[in-house]
């Protein structure tokens, strides 16, 4: 069981790594939509819980 959860742990920091590159360029060609900005910085703070 400990295995497993070490495998799914990895999966997850692997697709949170994946989301923070993809937001970080994301961040930078839509400075100006605060908004969607701030949704997805939700979306990595729910990732990074979850890790």
């Amino acid at each position: 069981m400990s295995a497993g959860f070490f495998v799914l742990k990895v999966v997850l920091g692997s697709w949170f790594l994946v989301l923070g590159s993809w937001f970080l360029v994301f961040s930078v060609r839509a400075k100006k939509n605060k908004t969607r900005i701030t949704y997805l910085s939700e979306i990595l703070l729910t990732n990074a819980v979850l890790v």
